[in-house]
């Protein structure tokens, strides 16, 4: 099993939940799967829903979506819990991504490490 962070999650969705518990049970012992994590820049505060950290291979920044998302030829909608509203995930995981990114390879305790890879992706569970 992998290292958590936190060690018990709590989460504002049963998607958010399921994807986690997904990713736990797949992840080998030397991975990292953190949950619900806060970044904040100078522009904004950004929410990454997960992130999973695997040595030599890099990060990986997840977005979870729940309920109905589909993609009406020009935008992204969803569907949860009655509404419909418009989403980005994909500039929301994107910034969620380069602000972590950013806090990580600029903290002094980063030292002279190499750049990780980094990379992003979203996931809708119903």
């Amino acid at each position: 099993m992998p290292m958590l962070w936190p060690d018990r999650p709590e989460f504002a969705t049963g998607s958010e939940r399921e994807v986690w518990a997904r990713l736990r049970a797949g992840l080998g012992d030397d991975d990292l799967l953190i949950a619900n994590q806060r970044v904040t820049d100078h522009r904004k505060d950004y929410e990454v829903d997960l992130a999973v950290v695997m040595p030599g291979a890099g990060v990986v920044v997840v977005e979870v979506k729940g309920g109905g998302v589909g993609h009406d030829g020009r935008s992204w909608r969803q569907t949860y819990q009655g509404r419909e509203r418009d989403i980005d995930p994909v500039s929301q995981v994107r910034d969620a991504k380069y602000a972590l990114r950013s806090y990580i390879e600029n903290d002094p305790r980063w030292g002279s490490r190499s750049r990780l890879r980094w990379g992003m992706g979203w996931c809708c569970h119903i």
